[in-house]
């Protein structure tokens, strides 16, 4: 799964907002993963063309915690470029942020 990717949806978590990801940002099986990630955590996503919405179910402590892990994993690999290889940012993205 690509974390910078990750990371966006979570801005969309976040911010409970609608976010435009192309197909090849947001594979079908990348989708279904992610579906199935977010989901363990209350928040459901849905996916019209290259409009991802996110949608909280549960106003508990788990969707705070699916934001704050991958948040910290996209940082970890910004701190470590090393860690890149295993996460799947890639360098362009790296020098973006």
């Amino acid at each position: 799964i690509a974390l910078q990717t990750l990371e966006l949806l979570v801005q969309c978590v976040s911010g409970d907002k609608e976010m435009t990801l192309s197909s090849s940002d947001l594979t079908e099986d990348l989708f279904e993963t992610t579906e199935h990630l977010f989901a363990s955590f209350y928040v459901s996503l849905k996916r019209n063309g290259n409009i991802v919405r996110a949608e909280i179910h549960h106003r508990r402590n788990l969707p705070l915690v699916l934001c704050i892990a991958i948040r910290c994993l996209a940082s970890l690999t910004r701190g470590f470029p090393e860690a890149s290889k295993l996460t799947g940012a890639d360098e362009a993205h790296q020098r973006a942020v």
